[in-house]
């Protein structure tokens, strides 16, 4: 998978809960899904800033279409988009469909990696 994201939480991420999922839930095989609220949009956030800020930057580069970006960080994850900064300019990535979850969240973000073109060397 391009920029080295399998997806969370077998992403090798040394945080002690899912970010995806509410703190203190057990993890089952099968990730339980919690409302897309903000303290979920902003444990999202912070793991992505956090432990993939490649794959960060690579949505402002392609879905946001600003080839040149330097920075960029995941600001919000609400159902009709994420919001990223990115070269300090806000920008609105939407998705394919309003997500419903946090589940939903997470596939989305990994199919939109997925679907990126591999970068180049």
């Amino acid at each position: 998978m391009p920029y080295g994201w399998a997806g969370c939480c077998g992403c090798g991420s040394q945080a002690a809960e899912a970010p995806f999922q509410n703190p203190g839930t057990p993890l089952p095989n099968a990730m339980a899904a919690d409302p897309l609220t903000p303290a979920v949009s902003d444990r999202i956030c912070r793991h992505m800033n956090d432990d993939h800020p490649e794959a960060v930057l690579a949505y402002a580069r392609h879905y946001g279409a600003i080839a040149a970006a330097q920075q960029a960080r995941m600001l919000a994850i609400k159902a009709e988009a994420m919001e990223l900064e990115v070269d300090g300019e806000r920008v609105q990535v939407a998705f394919d469909h309003n997500l419903s979850d946090s589940e939903d969240a997470h596939r989305t973000l990994v199919a939109m990696l997925r679907a990126m073109p591999e970068r180049q060397p």
